[in-house]
């Protein structure tokens, strides 16, 4: 079985998990309707936003803020 697009994208918006994805610059680029209600933000505040703007804070398993340093 293949899925399409259009089937995809309903499973992914459909996720009880958070889900986004961002381009190489670290921009989201989607943001689906579990990681709104995780983080409080909805997709249209967020989508083409960088993740540096205070919208989310990646950590390594050390607690160091992972975008400070590459």
């Amino acid at each position: 079985m293949k899925l399409d697009d259009v089937s995809f994208a309903g499973i992914i918006e459909n996720l009880h998990d958070g889900f986004y994805l961002t381009d190489r610059n670290r921009v989201i680029t989607y943001w689906n309707k579990a990681v709104e209600r995780m983080s409080g933000f909805s997709a249209a505040e967020v989508v083409g936003r960088s993740c540096m703007h205070n919208i989310l804070t990646h950590v390594d398993g050390e607690g160091r803020n992972r975008l400070s340093y590459g």
